[in-house]
């Protein structure tokens, strides 16, 4: 390659890269101001570029520049990792278990045998969401289960229905679960605030699941367990998704 052709190829190199580092500047900074609401959806998105472009930088020998990456990925992880796990499920210690799944009918999310249900019922958000709850006991400890589905609901509704939720929680004596797809990422601005007024922690890591597909990387990540210090996650498998219904999400709990 002739000195004026590289020379071409290593400019077009330090514009990608210059726009990139000023695209991910803002967007880094927009992730902490309340401009953060024009992509809530798209922060684990701007993640995942940044670390190929980081990958990329340091490919082409342009070190300053993975550095400037690597800084906005740092942060960025940090950001997400506050609120969701990214890559593995909280642990606790395995002193019961309990097995669960998440399919599309309700009716057999409760596939543990050991577990008693005391009582069952709906949450009416009264704006055509509801909820499904158990109250159950297994091996002499009472928790409250809650299932929800806010997948098919604008943000205005979620938002009324996490403060909904979170009222409800605030009732409860015994310690809660609660799992289903929340229809928008743990870093919202709505799923902060409710983890944070109701003291929950997500519990598992990403799922990219989607009602076509089992793994899709580009998909928002929506399904959560939720639960208190006491609950972790055993394992958490994702089954392949067959037709136009949510993959069965099969998940083993533990707690103490």
């Amino acid at each position: 390659m002739g000195y004026l052709s590289q020379r071409k190829k290593s400019e077009r190199e330090n514009i990608f890269l210059k726009i990139s580092a000023t695209i991910f500047a803002f967007l880094t900074l927009c992730s902490f101001t309340s401009l953060e609401g024009i992509f809530p959806d798209l922060l684990f998105h701007f993640y995942f570029l940044n670390f190929a472009v980081l990958i990329y930088a340091f490919y082409i020998g342009r070190f300053v520049y993975g550095g400037v990456f690597l800084v906005f990925l740092v942060i960025n992880f940090f950001h997400i990792s506050a609120f969701a796990n990214i890559v593995f499920n909280d642990k606790a210690n395995p002193e019961h278990h309990m097995a669960l799944e998440y399919t599309a009918d309700y009716n057999k999310d409760l596939v543990d045998t050991g577990a008693l249900v005391l009582r069952s019922g709906y949450l009416d958000f009264g704006n055509k969401s509801q909820a499904r709850y158990w109250v159950m006991e297994k091996n002499n400890h009472a928790f409250n289960l809650i299932r929800v589905d806010f997948s098919n609901s604008l943000s205005s509704v979620r938002s009324q229905n996490f403060h909904q939720l979170s009222t409800f929680i605030e009732t409860l004596d015994d310690p809660v679960i609660i799992y289903g797809d929340f229809g928008e990422p743990a870093w919202s601005a709505n799923m902060r605030d409710f983890l944070q007024k109701t003291g929950l922690k997500v519990k598992n890591r990403l799922v990219f699941a989607t009602q076509k597909s089992s793994f899709n990387p580009f998909s928002l990540p929506t399904f959560y367990v939720l639960g208190f210090s006491n609950l972790g996650i055993d394992s958490l498998h994702v089954n392949t998704s067959t037709g136009n219904t949510f993959p069965v999400i099969t998940m083993l709990l533990c707690f103490d």
